[in-house]
């Protein structure tokens, strides 16, 4: 099979694997059929091992390689809490700075753990929400009031993410001050990537969506915290709203 067809046809198939969740909410798309995604996926394997089969690549060597390649390239011990030194899809990014949008938002550390875990952010007013499209880059300021589980914070930048494709309304609480409190942030959308500057287990052993592991997740926000860059550190970062465009920014 010619190799163009052969790339063309997984990308088509990844498409149709996005396709399942279009426009769908967080909790509609945890229930999609799992036999759905077992097909999409089944479509892009076989293509993806024909692929690699015409070059006569051994597929868990290619992995391994690439593994391999990336620990040499983006050391933990270099890459955490330097801003200077995250890994290059997102400073890509970043250096697009006077072409590409560039925007802060700022929220309690947990609602930043609970972003993380679901790969997704939300506003409360549809004109922000508009602003953004596929690309945007996001830093996540954490401010030093308001949380639920510390009473101490440092504010500062705890990681940075891309935004995603998907754009959607959702009114279902899902950060813990719209359980508690009852504020709503319905106008959603999702990371293609997130990028924190501390090392955070993703488990079952805390929830920052409620109060119910609280001792559990303090510590997890502790680590979260603990590389967080001071607003100082970065030129022409905007330091008030809980919203707004980075112009200049130097990193």
């Amino acid at each position: 099979m010619i190799q163009k067809n052969l790339a063309t046809a997984i990308s088509i198939e990844a498409a149709e694997l996005n396709e399942i969740f279009l426009w769908k909410t967080t909790a509609e798309a945890e229930g999609v059929d799992k036999n759905l995604i077992k097909e999409e996926l089944a479509d892009i394997f076989t293509f993806s091992l024909l692929l690699a089969e015409k070059h006569g690549f051994n597929v868990s060597e290619i992995v391994l390689e690439k593994i391999r390649k990336n620990s040499e390239k983006y050391p933990i011990d270099k890459i955490k809490g330097n801003l200077k030194k995250v890994h290059r899809p997102l400073m890509d990014v970043i250096s697009q700075v006077d072409i590409k949008p560039i925007y802060r938002v700022t929220g309690t550390p947990e609602n930043f753990l609970t972003a993380l875990r679901y790969f997704t952010w939300g506003f409360n007013n549809q004109p922000d929400w508009k602003r953004l499209y596929p690309g945007d880059l996001i830093f996540f300021h954490c401010k030093g009031s308001d949380s639920k589980f510390l009473k101490s914070i440092r504010p500062g930048i705890l990681g940075m993410g891309i935004v995603g494709t998907n754009f959607f309304e959702d009114s279902t609480p899902l950060w813990i001050d719209e359980k508690l409190e009852g504020k709503t942030y319905p106008y959603r959308f999702s990371f293609s990537e997130i990028c924190m500057f501390s090392d955070v287990p993703i488990n079952d052993d805390w929830d920052s969506t409620t109060l119910k592991k609280e001792e559990t997740t303090k510590q997890v926000l502790r680590k979260l915290l603990d590389n967080a860059i001071p607003l100082s550190e970065l030129d022409g970062f905007p330091h008030m709203g809980s919203y707004s465009m980075i112009k200049g920014l130097s990193v």
